[in-house]
């Protein structure tokens, strides 16, 4: 009974359940019989992919190395993937750690935040688009009949909650 009570809380706890549910029953299977013909469609091949195909058309090489269309090394056997994501969040964050504004400079984001924006871009997404999405991270509030927004403490540094205003963050109000 707790190996099944384990079981669903791991299916629960998964991202995307389904998906958990359906290998689980493909490695079932080919435990099973290791002959078996798995139909399980893999979706992890692409690595930010409308950036990849920008990529190959444009022949642009580092974003190519960066999306893993072609190898990083001579050897690809002993390449690990590239994360294109956690790039472009390590020089988000670093950008927002030396910004003049204090209150930007305690912002620290996550790869969940900005992984959205950064998949858009190819689909011509706007500046103030990609603020938006990064906004729904946060919450508006109003203070001192100014509408601010409240950034959660798991997106700053020292994880304490933070008010700041449109205007710290450089977008229009709302």
């Amino acid at each position: 009974m707790q190996d099944k009570t384990i079981f669903i809380q791991e299916i629960a706890k998964s991202k995307e359940p389904w998906q958990y549910l359906a290998a689980f029953f493909a490695l079932y299977n080919y435990k099973q019989d290791p002959t078996t013909i798995i139909h399980l469609p893999i979706l992890y091949l692409a690595s930010c992919s409308g950036l990849q195909h920008l990529s190959a058309i444009t022949k642009e090489v580092s974003l190519a190395k960066n999306t893993n269309v072609i190898a990083l090394s001579d050897n690809p056997r002993e390449d690990k993937p590239a994360d294109f994501y956690s790039l472009v969040l390590n020089r988000t964050n670093l950008n927002l750690s030396i910004d003049k504004n204090e209150n930007l400079r305690n912002i620290k984001l996550d790869r969940a935040a900005i992984k959205r924006s950064v998949m858009t871009v190819p689909y011509n997404i706007s500046l103030t688009g990609m603020g938006d999405q990064l906004i729904e991270n946060f919450k508006v509030i109003w203070q001192d009949n100014e509408s601010r927004i409240l950034v959660p403490g798991e997106y700053t540094i020292n994880n304490t909650d933070m008010v700041i205003s449109w205007k710290d963050m450089g977008v229009r109000s709302y």
